[in-house]
């Protein structure tokens, strides 16, 4: 446009060759129409890249709410069923505690049985003859006790009996009774189990904060971007206008002439400006796109051996959990100023 088009466009129209002048102004608008192009579809790549980080954002913020809220679900159930089991072990507890003190009375009642035996053994000789023979305290009673002759031996050796029957049943009880509590608490014990498990693969959501912060800056820096470059579809609008300002004045060149050199020189020298912003913002593009997304990656070179050990072995520790289960801000000028890249 600068140094060859509007040149020979004005050269054309210098020699009064108004037709050869209009097959360059068409040249020319078939360049600026395409680069218009091509800036639109760049101002629309951005809008559809940033809608679509917005939308991964959205995404990010709905899991880390499913996961919280997962969390809190599942941390509520298992303290309920921690209380539960915590009651349920208490009355075990006490259960068997009844258990042992049943089976200290039996043994005393026992004993008691056995010193009354022997007393009766040593008083009576077929009641001793028998106790020699049955060495079972329990059948030694229930066979031989016709052979007690004592009344009141009789009655203490029943007392005793029916006492120890009595322990005998209170004992099966309460055995039946610590079974049912051992049996009630298997599936809560196997459903605290299974909510621990789940806790421990629930994610922790502050890699999702991160995520999130890192999405946000993105989308800033695509936002930065699309404004920048709708403001070039601006000044090429403008540019287009100052090109072909005086089209109409071709139709009468020799009266026109002067006026239509005159608003060439004009756009001439915006085009001259353009493509000097141009180079300068290339410029710092080249130096700020080697930086712009440093924030999402860390070098390992530039980490120390401990440092670098430690992203490792977190590293690794992510892919285990695994398979067991901003480019360069633009702000936009008015049209013909400068256009400045600034470095975040």
């Amino acid at each position: 446009m600068v140094n060859t088009l509007i040149p020979m466009l004005k050269k054309a129209i210098e020699k009064n060759k108004p037709v050869l002048a209009v097959k360059y102004l068409e040249k020319a608008r078939c360049w600026i129409k395409d680069i218009i192009r091509r800036v639109d579809e760049t101002v629309q790549k951005y809008e559809k890249l940033d809608k679509e980080v917005g939308s991964t954002a959205s995404n990010v913020v709905l899991t880390k709410e499913q996961t919280e809220a997962k969390k809190t679900e599942t941390n509520r159930e298992a303290e309920s069923l921690t209380e539960e089991m915590k009651k349920l072990e208490e009355r075990l507890k006490n259960m068997r505690t009844k258990v042992e003190k049943v089976e200290r009375d039996i043994e005393n009642e026992q004993s008691k049985l056995e010193k009354l035996v022997q007393d009766i053994a040593s008083r009576n000789r077929k009641f001793g003859i028998a106790a020699a023979v049955v060495p079972i305290i329990g059948w030694l009673v229930d066979t031989c006790q016709k052979f007690i002759n004592e009344p009141g031996d009789n009655a203490a050796i029943q007392t005793l009996k029916m006492k120890l029957k009595q322990l005998g049943q209170e004992k099966q009880l309460l055995v039946q009774e610590e079974w049912k509590l051992e049996s009630d608490m298997r599936p809560v014990r196997m459903e605290l189990s299974k909510l621990n498990k789940t806790l421990g693969t629930i994610p922790d959501t502050g890699d999702l904060n991160e995520v999130q912060k890192c999405l946000s800056r993105i989308q800033q820096i695509l936002l930065k971007l699309k404004a920048f470059w709708e403001g070039v579809s601006v000044m090429l609008e403008n540019l287009q206008q100052k090109t072909f300002a005086g089209e109409e004045m071709l139709v009468d060149l020799e009266e026109w002439k002067d006026d239509i050199i005159t608003s060439l020189d004009s756009a001439q020298k915006a085009w001259g400006n353009f493509g000097v912003v141009c180079l300068k913002v290339r410029g710092a593009f080249n130096i700020q796109s080697k930086d712009a997304y440093k924030f999402l990656e860390v070098n390992p070179s530039s980490l120390s051996e401990e440092e670098w050990q430690k992203q490792y072995d977190d590293v690794q520790k992510q892919l285990d959990a695994l398979y067991e289960s901003p480019p360069p801000a633009i702000e936009q000028n008015p049209p013909e100023a400068p256009v400045i890249v600034e470095q975040e």
